[in-house]
């Protein structure tokens, strides 16, 4: 039975997504790990998933904590630089037991572990976008709280708002430092053993529709899709070969 195991983080907004998905999977006939902090587990296991604790531990009801993460000019970084970057070793730790036997990981843009993970272990991975915003396209700019005045700064266009991206990723470089240190660690042997199998290509463009739990190329308009389960990987790879 294929095994898919799905990271995320933050508050009920990012949780339920995954559980959705993850039960989507499940009721296709695979298994599903959720990863998330501890302070989930009952909820993660009363959706009938398997779940696995991650690091760093949060408490939802902490109210202090709730307004430095939700400040609008500070915010953002502390959640980054104060909260997920000193438990980085220990997030990637936990993610990586939970891959243990894992076919496929589904990430989140807070689990910063994640990319980390795959390269290590060489298995096919997603991330998902849980707000558009976070794309940061420049022909759709991002209004980020409490900078309101990016949309008045729209009217410029793409070549303008490409700058203003640059601009701010490069303020906000520095806080994933940690990550760029933690990619360049050898892989510990207490977390993996052995050889390490390649991963199968897998297509481009692939589309997941949690409500029906199927995951399917995209190569055109959504009625073009064809279903893929579980009990075919074989299908999902010739449907990646076939674009080589």
């Amino acid at each position: 039975m294929k095994r898919v195991v799905l990271s995320t983080f933050g508050s009920y907004g990012d949780i339920n997504p995954y559980v959705s998905i993850g039960t989507a999977i499940r009721d296709a006939g695979a298994e599903a790990c959720v990863v998330a902090p501890e302070v989930y587990r009952d909820y993660v296991l009363r959706h009938g998933l398997e779940f696995a604790s991650t690091r760093p531990r949060v408490d939802v009801d902490d109210t202090a904590l709730v307004r430095k993460v939700m400040n609008p000019w500070t915010g953002a970084e502390f959640l980054t630089r104060r909260l997920l970057m000193p438990a980085l070793s220990q997030s990637h730790a936990d993610l990586h037991a939970a891959c243990d036997g894992a076919d496929f990981l589904l990430s989140h843009v807070l689990t910063y572990a994640g990319p980390i993970v795959v390269e290590q272990r060489q298995m096919p991975w997603a991330t998902a976008f849980l707000q558009p915003m976070v794309l940061f396209s420049a022909h759709d700019m991002p209004i980020v709280p409490p900078l309101t005045v990016l949309r008045r700064l729209r009217v410029f266009g793409p070549i303008f708002n490409r700058a203003v991206i640059k601009l701010m990723f490069s303020v906000s470089a520095r806080w994933g430092a940690p990550v760029a240190n933690l990619r360049r660690e050898p892989t510990r042997s207490s977390m993996h053993t052995g050889s390490i199998p390649a991963a199968p290509r897998v297509p481009q463009h692939l589309y997941f529709n949690a409500a029906e739990g199927v995951g399917a190329r995209c190569p055109g308009p959504a009625s073009d899709l064809a279903r893929i389960s579980p009990q075919d990987p074989e299908r999902l790879r010739r449907s990646g070969a076939d674009e080589r």
